[in-house]
């Protein structure tokens, strides 16, 4: 049975531009002043898995594993196996997220071209060869238009080698990155972080990324002909303090959060993972205790959900249990000259918007520097004014609207 499981993510299209995907022969155009919306649909069948048989995560080798340290030797650390406690009937295939931490399977992944009145043009489908996303995720599929106009990017997942890109997968989220392997992840397959980019015409491009091994690469902006990225990493078994002790864990901290990548580029291996930000919890101040937020596992901090571009001005928004749009970072400010064509990479965020508690906050976008609207996966939508009375950003939303029934915005 085919069940569909809506993105939920909207942006205004694009004009018609002439960049181009050579291999690609279908004619299909995104219809300005629309919106278009991402989408994916469960393609299991029950045979998928055996209950009590089928080995999770796929290749998962029970034991105990010696991760190097930093400072020399090894670290002992348990790695642990389950089988399924279902089969791949929707929507009971999704109970064996109880017994395997990492489940997930690859779906397709569906562009739907709509009026702003909700009636459906089109639909581009993208290759399930090329890149496909991870049913019943809500953390992937952002669409951001560039800062040009000339395209939209969102992200997903493409095999690394030896691995194919193909539906029907599973823990592919939270699998490793080829370039990024956790030794103690328990998901042993390796798929790349891709940024996909889509112009008005459908023609496709992938860019590969090592960046969030472990877990999802959740949405990307195409600036200035570079690539922002946003999402998390480490899924494995890594204590808090092992993660900063061990080599695997610093190339875990150093792979994610704010990412920059070159459209085009080979995937980057560390030490080259371009991270171009941090942030620590403890740089914000508990309102009900009146003292900084505890540190939470290291890079834990950077799990970030969306991204946007305003003003040459690039704003992330920051999961729980931080705030939304408190947790939008105002991350960097371009310069304002015309020979300055990139974001420079700053160190510590430039400030923080302040507001109240909201979960998982996965897109912000900007009507004017004085409006933003933010939407989570707790399916609602709030849109942000700052008063002219006080100049300053409310502790409260000026409307709460009610968002789509499932996914994420």
């Amino acid at each position: 049975m085919k069940k569909t499981f809506v993105a939920c993510v909207a942006g205004v299209v694009l004009s018609a531009g002439a960049w181009a995907d050579e291999d690609h022969a279908r004619h299909f155009e995104f219809k300005p002043d629309t919106l278009v919306l991402s989408r994916s649909v469960y393609v299991g069948t029950p045979d998928l898995l055996v209950p009590g048989v089928t080995l999770l995560p796929p290749g998962c080798v029970a034991g105990t594993v010696d991760v190097p340290l930093i400072a020399g030797g090894t670290t002992p650390v348990a790695v642990t196996c389950s089988t399924p406690t279902a089969d791949g009937t929707f929507p009971n295939i999704f109970t064996n997220g109880a017994a395997d931490a990492h489940f997930g399977i690859t779906s397709p992944i569906f562009l739907d071209n709509l009026t702003t009145d909700g009636h459906l043009l089109s639909t581009l489908a993208i290759p399930t060869d090329r890149i496909v996303t991870s049913f019943s995720s809500k953390s992937e599929m952002a669409l951001n238009r560039s800062i040009d106009g000339k395209s939209i990017t969102f992200m997903g997942y493409r095999g690394g080698p030896g691995f194919k890109t193909a539906v029907n997968v599973f823990d592919v989220s939270n699998a490793n990155t080829p370039g990024v392997i956790d030794p103690t992840n328990a998901a042993v397959g390796q798929y790349y972080r891709s940024v996909a980019e889509v112009d008005a015409l459908g023609h496709l491009q992938t860019t590969d990324s090592n960046a969030y091994s472990g877990d999802n690469g959740r949405a990307a902006i195409k600036g200035n002909s570079l690539y922002y990225m946003v999402g998390n990493d480490n899924s494995g078994n890594l204590s808090k303090k092992q993660v900063t002790t061990t080599i695997a864990g610093e190339e875990l901290v150093n792979s994610n959060g704010v990412e920059l990548l070159v459209p085009g580029q080979a995937p980057p291996v560390p030490p080259n993972i371009n991270k171009i930000g941090d942030f620590e919890i403890n740089q914000v101040i508990e309102p009900s205790t009146g003292v900084p937020y505890a540190l939470d596992k290291a890079g834990k901090d950077d799990n970030f959900r969306g991204v946007t571009i305003f003003h040459h001005t690039l704003y992330v928004t920051k999961a729980m249990p931080e705030l939304c749009p408190a947790a939008i970072r105002r991350l960097w400010r371009r310069c304002r000259s015309p020979s300055c064509r990139d974001f420079p990479i700053p160190s510590p965020p430039v400030s923080h918007l302040p507001a109240r508690r909201h979960r998982s906050p996965f897109r912000s976008e900007f009507g004017s520097p004085t409006k933003t609207r933010c939407t989570s996966a707790m399916r609602a939508m709030e849109r942000w004014s700052v008063p002219r009375s006080t100049g300053m950003w409310p502790t409260l939303p000026a409307s709460l609207l009610p968002a789509c029934r499932s996914g994420s915005a």
